[in-house]
Order: C-alpha cells, then structure tokens, then sequence
C-alpha cells in the first residue's frame, strides 16, 4: 500500500517533550508543508491522526508533575517482578490496541514504519515481521537509565530486562535514528554493553525543529510581564527535575552569580524526583529572592511568553538528547548555558552560548557577557534555530529517511 505510519504508545498531547511530541511536531509541520508523496499515518496511545484529519480535540501540555512527591517516594517499595508483571499487562494493552488498529488500516509489508517510542516499537515487531522499520531514539541515555532517573532507584533486574528490551528493538530495525550525534554518544556512554548491537544497524541523525508563534505584548500573562520588569539577568530552565537534567546543580551557579555581584533572577517550571533536593539547595545557598518557581499548571503557549522575556537559558544536563525546549527558547533569542554533554554540543555555534563544567565558577561566565553584545547574542541565537532547527528542515530529513528506507 506504500503508507508510513508514525507510531508512539503516549498520548497525544500536543507540543510537549519526548518521543510523542516530536511526532506531534511532524503532524504540524506536514500540515503546513505537505511534504510526503503518500499517505502517512499518526499513531498515538489515544488517537489515530490519518493524513492531516484530526481525530479528537489535541491538547495543549499542561504542568508537567502527575503524580505527587510522595507517590513518587512509594516507588522504592515496589519489588522489579511486580514491575515487571506490571509490564507485561502493558505490552497486552499495547497489542491489544495495535490488533484494533490493524483491522482499520490493515498493516503491510509494503508501509514504512517510524517508532518515536521504545514500548511501541517492542510490541509492534513482537507482533510483526515487517522490513521498513525505523526506531527514532529519544531516551537520554540507555532505555535503563533514564527509568534510573526517573526514578532515583537501582534494579539489576530493570536493567537486563531494558537492556534486552533494547537488543531485540535494534534487531528488528532498518534504522536506528537519533535526535543528535551526541545522543548516541550518551546512550553508549551511560551503557557501553550496548554498543555492539548499536554498531550492528545503520544508524541515522534526524535533528529535531520546531515552530514558535511570534508573541505579542497584549498577551503576556500577568506574572510573565512581573518577570519582564525585572531589570537585571532572566535566566530560564524548563525541565523534569530527574537525574539527567540535573537541576540541583543550577542553584550553586545562580549563588555564585549573585555573589559576584550580578543581579539575576532564575525562573524554574518543572517538577519531578529531584524536585526536594532542588528546593534544599535553594534554601542552603539562601537565593529564594532570585528563583520563581513554576511546579505546575503552566501551558506551553505560556511557556513560549517566557521564553520571550528572558535572556539565557540554563540546564546542567548529566545526559543530553536534543531538548526541544533548548530549541524554542533560542527561538526567542535566549543564549544556552548547557553542559558539554550528548545532544548539547551541536546546539552552540560561533560562540552563540557556554558551556559549563565547574558549577562554582562564574568567571567564564562574567568574562562572557562582559566581552559580547547580549543583543548580537540574541539575534545570533534567532538565526541558528531559524536556519537550522526550523519545522521545515526538521519535516524533511524524515522525507530523506522514508525515501532511503524505500530504496529510493
């Protein structure tokens, strides 16, 4: 029948993270630029999108915390056999729902299809033995550890399960694909037991774009145009507090900023496992008067508004794929602060950002924006997600990817 199919096991919940908002992004980017010579198809956990037909309302992202701190504590309880029980029942609703699926569309050997989700893809090619495969590889780090980051909890038996998990996905495949270079570079790096079945399979770089809306002043949120009357340095993290983000490392910095005298103040939405030890280190290094912190209840489009108000944007990645929200944020002119790890080496050109090793040293950083213009920095930073990591260029590398798997 000659379709692609686009498949993930999450929700469809419009323009958020992950595996599941980057296949949301190619929706809209094909909608705009319809660019695919064939019929293509958008899986979700929750809905099918055929051709550029809406199935359903799609949902903006809301706060990113769904379950309580608590809850999340309980996790430590729970024994791996019971989790892996847990898994099983999941795979058997995934099947489920893919069988339902198949009687509509009928999946054939002559359809290419893209996985941008590791549960999906696992039951899928369980359940089928098709040639055109392709799985787009966003976890940070190995499938085990970003469950670890998620988490806070060590399982030898997670481990072989996620790592075999893995194996048998890259078995299957055509293509490996990843978001960076440097996101494959974590995944060895934070489990080099895989690096032969990865060195087994073609492997391509589909680095992620996206589409920002122009803000306009009228607006702005209430407590975003707070954040704009602030005169001084706007510093922005968007993140799930989890180990691979590695958010308790930025208040160190914001201290050591404020200590050299520099007036700043850093706007934190998120939330997650780290979220405790977030809050202790703002208190130990007393910046409570320079953090705003944004735990919940904050839609993307807002998130965009302060993206338009702030001047640098700040994570400390421990692991790093590609993050969308590094892209919208240079969109708007914000200058990266990032790590050199995975993904964030290949997001700063031509001196358009900095990276940082040392959390407790701040000199880098004042010898930065003493030497450059903040504004040529900001226009810099407009120009590198406009002529690199727009929706365009990001829509076609997945037109050059079908049409290789094709033999074309």
């Amino acid at each position: 029948m000659n379709r692609v199919f686009f498949l993930t096991n999450h929700v469809c919940v419009g323009e958020s993270g992950g595996g599941h908002g980057v296949e949301f992004r190619l929706y809209q980017a094909d909608k705009k630029y319809n660019l695919f010579d064939k019929e293509v198809i958008y899986i979700f956990g929750d809905r099918v999108i055929r051709g550029h037909e809406e199935t359903g309302a799609i949902k903006e992202t809301k706060d990113m915390p769904k379950r309580s701190e608590f809850r999340l504590s309980l996790r430590k309880y729970i024994p791996s056999t019971f989790r892996l029980m847990k898994m099983k029942k999941m795979y058997n609703g995934i099947e489920e729902y893919l069988n339902n699926v198949d009687k509509i569309y009928h999946f054939s050997e002559d359809d290419v299809y893209i996985f941008h989700d590791v549960k999906m893809a696992k039951a899928f090619l369980s359940k089928y033995s098709f040639s055109k495969c392709a799985l787009v590889y966003h976890k940070q780090g190995s499938i085990y550890n970003e469950w670890h980051a998620d988490t806070g909890l060590n399982s030898n038996i997670m481990k072989k399960y996620y790592n075999d998990m893995f194996e048998f996905i890259v078995s299957k495949v055509k293509f490996l694909c990843f978001p960076s270079k440097g996101s494959e570079e974590s995944l060895v790096a934070s489990a080099p037991e895989l690096k032969t079945a990865v060195n087994k399979v073609s492997r391509k770089y589909l680095y992620n774009g996206v589409f920002c809306p122009e803000i306009k002043q009228s607006e702005l949120s209430p407590w975003i145009k707070e954040i704009q009357k602030f005169d001084g340095l706007k510093m922005v993290t968007v993140a799930n507090l989890n180990e691979a983000k590695a958010v308790e490392r930025i208040p160190e910095y914001i201290y050591n900023l404020k200590k050299a005298g520099l007036k700043v103040k850093w706007i934190l939405v998120g939330n997650g496992v780290k979220a405790t030890e977030v809050e202790k280190n703002i208190k130990d290094y007393n910046i409570e008067e320079n953090v705003i912190w944004k735990k919940g209840n904050v839609m993307h489009s807002e998130l965009m508004q302060v993206f338009s108000v702030t001047d640098f944007y700040i994570l400390f990645h421990k692991y790093s794929i590609f993050d969308l929200s590094t892209l919208e944020a240079m969109h708007y002119g914000n200058i990266p602060v990032l790590t050199p790890v995975g993904g964030n080496k290949e997001m700063i050109f031509e001196n358009s950002g900095l990276f940082v090793s040392d959390f407790g040293n701040v000199e880098s950083f004042i010898s930065y924006i003493n030497n450059n213009s903040l504004e040529e920095l900001h226009d810099l930073n407009r120009k590198i997600k406009r002529e690199n990591f727009d929706e365009k260029a990001f829509l076609t590398r997945y037109v050059d990817l079908i049409a290789e798997m094709q033999g074309k």
